[in-house]
C-alpha cells in the first residue's frame, strides 16, 4: 500500500514538474511576447467618416516604438496624405503634425497577440485621438482604427521602416 502511495506520488511530481517546463517554455520561447520596437510606417486607410472628403484617404504616419515588457510607447509625424481622388500631399518636415502613441501588448496563448494603440494627435485645428487595434502577422501590425478625427474609423497597417 505504501509503496503504491509513493509510487503515484513520484509520477504525479514528475507529471507536475514536466507540465512546469512545458509551460514555460511555450511561454517563453513558442508564444513569446513580439518585438515591436523600432522605426515603423503606420498607413490608415479611412473606410468611413462624417466628411466625405476623407472616405479613401490614406494617411502616412512615421513612429519611433519604444517597448518594455507589454508596454508600448513613441512618437512619430504624419508624412503624406493622399486623397481618394489621387491627389498625394507630402507634409515639409518641419511642419508635419506630431503624435504621442501609447499601448500594450494583450497577449494571447491560442491565437495571435493583440496590440491596442492609443495615439494623440496634435492637429492644426485641434486634437484629436485615434484608437488602433491590431494583430502581429508575417512582422506587420494589422487591424481597424476609430477616431475623433471627423468621426473616422477604417483599416491600419504597420510595418517596420
Amino acid at each position: 500500500m505504501f509503496d503504491q502511495f509513493m509510487m503515484s506520488f513520484f509520477s504525479n511530481l514528475a507529471s507536475g514538474f514536466i507540465l512546469t517546463i512545458l509551460i514555460f517554455i511555450s511561454t517563453y520561447y513558442i508564444f513569446k511576447i513580439p518585438e515591436l520596437h523600432g522605426h515603423w510606417m503606420c498607413i490608415l486607410t479611412y473606410e468611413t467618416s462624417s466628411l466625405s472628403k476623407y472616405k479613401g484617404m490614406v494617411l502616412t504616419y512615421k513612429v519611433l516604438l519604444w517597448q518594455e515588457g507589454k508596454k508600448l510607447y513613441g512618437t512619430g509625424e504624419k508624412t503624406q496624405a493622399e486623397l481618394q481622388d489621387g491627389t498625394k500631399e507630402i507634409y515639409d518636415p518641419g511642419k508635419r503634425i506630431q503624435i504621442e502613441v501609447s499601448g500594450y501588448i494583450n497577449k494571447k496563448y491560442h491565437t495571435r497577440s493583440q496590440i491596442v494603440f492609443h495615439i494623440k494627435e496634435e492637429g492644426t485645428l485641434r486634437k484629436s485621438s485615434t484608437i488602433q487595434i491590431v494583430k502581429f502577422k508575417k512582422g506587420k501590425l494589422v487591424g481597424n482604427f476609430i477616431s475623433t478625427i471627423a468621426d473616422s474609423a477604417g483599416l491600419v497597417k504597420w510595418h517596420k521602416a
